[in-house]
């Protein structure tokens, strides 16, 4: 909702000190997550997984030697109300229809999960920060 925000310039930078996996799907929800926190008003927010495909099973949250070992990394971050796919990522040298169809169910699925989290976690924060706003 920029319209709201006219003349400002909102700059958000990810540093990510170490990758052990999933690094982009984490940055993604720090950044969505930060808005947030901040009070920037915003219509939907973004909830992200990593997942891919060991021994052709999809899985979620792979870490570093498990996305090298399989070389098949799916990235995707879903917008929670429009319940859509705002941005995917897929690194694989191959792979079916039918795989790539398990990666993205389990991806909208994992990302309602992380997102029911964020949203609880935002909840929290209000209620334990209400009494820097309203005094008895």
């Amino acid at each position: 909702m920029l319209e709201a925000y006219p003349k400002s310039q909102i700059d958000l930078q990810v540093f990510v000190l170490q990758a052990d996996g999933g690094y982009r799907s984490a940055a993604f929800n720090a950044v969505s997550l930060a808005l947030m926190n901040a009070g920037i008003a915003m219509k939907d927010f973004l909830a992200a997984t990593t997942a891919g495909l060991i021994q052709n099973v999809a899985v979620v949250d792979l870490i570093y030697n498990e996305e090298k070992k399989q070389n098949c990394e799916f990235v995707a971050v879903y917008l929670q109300k429009a319940q859509k796919l705002a941005y995917i990522s897929l690194s694989c040298n191959k792979i079916s229809l039918s795989h790539f169809k398990s990666l993205i169910d389990l991806s909208v699925e994992s990302c309602e999960v992380v997102a029911l989290e964020m949203r609880k976690a935002v909840k929290l924060q209000i209620v334990a920060n209400k009494n820097c706003f309203y005094t008895n």
